[in-house]
Parts: structure tokens; sequence; C-alpha cells
């Protein structure tokens, strides 16, 4: 098997961890417990604008990845822009796969338990495709590594 046939592989894997996770995120949007924190920003953003989640998604992740740029300064690497390609994938996946549950509607309280563990579970299924093909951070993901890198230093 050569290079180039592994790296579409593992973008293509990583490409679907976005799908997933945006799924993940979709569906705890739909079972109105509240929502996992990659999305609850842009989640309540949008209740107030109007925006879709997706659009204020895609506003929050170019936010993340300037505040990236100010922490890190000359340590954040440029392979790290390919978090607003990634960010603005991830967005649209959000609104599309929001359109692809927007059949499920639980009623009552018992209906949206049974969708939190399900949510759970695949946006960890899509976290941990998404980590295994270390390819680049979603921006959410991205500032707590700047952070984390920053804090080391001031220590």
């Amino acid at each position: 098997m050569n290079i180039k046939t592994i790296n579409y592989k593992r973008y293509g894997v990583y490409l679907l961890s976005l799908f997933i996770i945006s799924l993940g995120a979709s569906l705890s949007i739909k079972a109105n417990l509240g929502t996992s924190p990659l999305i609850c920003i842009p989640y309540v953003s949008s209740l107030i604008t109007k925006l879709s989640v997706g659009t204020t998604s895609f506003i929050f992740n170019i936010l993340l990845i300037f505040l990236q740029t100010l922490l890190l300064r000359k340590d954040f690497h440029k392979r790290q822009y390919l978090q607003i390609l990634i960010g603005t994938i991830f967005s649209i996946f959000i609104d599309f796969t929001l359109m692809l549950v927007s059949p499920i509607n639980p009623t009552d309280y018992i209906s949206q338990l049974l969708l939190l563990p399900t949510n759970c579970i695949v946006m960890a299924f899509g976290v941990l495709l998404e980590i295994k093909t270390e390819v680049v951070y979603l921006p959410g993901d991205g500032i707590i590594v700047a952070i984390s890198e920053v804090s080391k230093r001031i220590w």
C-alpha cells in the first residue's frame, strides 16, 4: 500500500469523523436536555440571532482560531490554519445533520433520556475516529491545546 492511498483513507475517515461528531451534536440539540460543550455557544447564539447553528458554529470557530493565533503567536503552526477549512466543513455538516434528524422530536422526558446516551455514543465514536487520524484539531479542541501550551509556559 503506498503513502497516497493511506493519506486518502485517513482524510476520508477524518471527514467521516466530522460528520459523526456533527450528528452527535445535532442529536444532543434534539434531545433538548442541554447540548454538548462543542455546540453549546453556537446553539444558544443561533437561538438569539436566528442564524442557523452551522452559521453560528462557523463564526465561533473562526473566533477560536483567531484566539489560538493570539495565544500561540509564532508557535501557531501553519498547518493549524486547516482548522478554517475543517471548521467550515463541520459547520456545514451541523446544518445538514440537523436537517437529517429533524423528524426526531422526543415529546416526553423518557424519549429525551433515551436519545441522550445515543448522542453521547455517536459523538464519542466520532471523536475516537478524529483522534485516531491525527489530521488537525477542531477549533474547539485547538483552543484547549493552545491554552494548555501557554499555561505551561507561564508556570
